[in-house]
């Protein structure tokens, strides 16, 4: 993303906010650059509630399915994850930590809630684009919000002609 392509209102999706937070996950570097563009450009960022209830489960998973680089999943003993309560509060911890570490880089950074416009729109954006009823939701509430600039890591958004979407990629070796 160049200095002159860098949105001054942006909607962050789920995707790149956890692919920023999480070292070694696919995109990781470049959503972590768009974000540093981003925050460097102050750039008012938006984003949904959802976001914290998303990265929670993607933290689940990291841990659970070994997605985790071995040197995360010994730091934080990730291989008792699923029999150890103080093991996965820890994790779980250390990874909305991060989240508001990253959001509080941005100069502008706004959580929004769910409302009741927003569910409504759900089924409509679902049938329309084909979406998962979180990623419509995300769109709902870009779109509620009056934020056309969408940045994912996720290329389903493509679909969504109504957005602009920013597709973020690690470069291909």
């Amino acid at each position: 993303m160049s200095a002159s392509s860098v949105p001054l209102n942006v909607y962050l999706e789920t995707s790149i906010v956890a692919a920023a937070i999480i070292g070694g996950s696919a995109h990781s570097q470049a959503s972590r650059d768009v974000c540093a563009a981003l925050s460097h450009a102050n750039s008012t960022v938006y984003f949904s509630r959802l976001v914290r209830i998303e990265v929670l489960q993607i933290l689940k998973k990291y841990a659970t399915k070994d997605l985790a680089t071995p040197q995360v999943r010994e730091a934080f003993r990730l291989d008792q994850f699923s029999r150890n309560l103080i093991i996965r509060q820890r994790w779980l911890d250390f990874g909305i930590q991060q989240l508001d570490v990253l959001i509080r880089t941005f100069y502008r950074a706004y959580e929004l809630p769910i409302q009741g416009q927003t569910c409504q729109r759900c089924m409509k954006i679902m049938s329309q684009h084909n979406l998962d009823s979180y990623d419509a939701i995300h769109v709902a509430t870009a779109m509620h919000n009056n934020v056309r600039d969408f940045v994912t890591v996720d290329g389903d958004f493509t679909r969504v002609g109504e957005l602009k979407v920013i597709l973020v990629r690690d470069p291909t070796p």
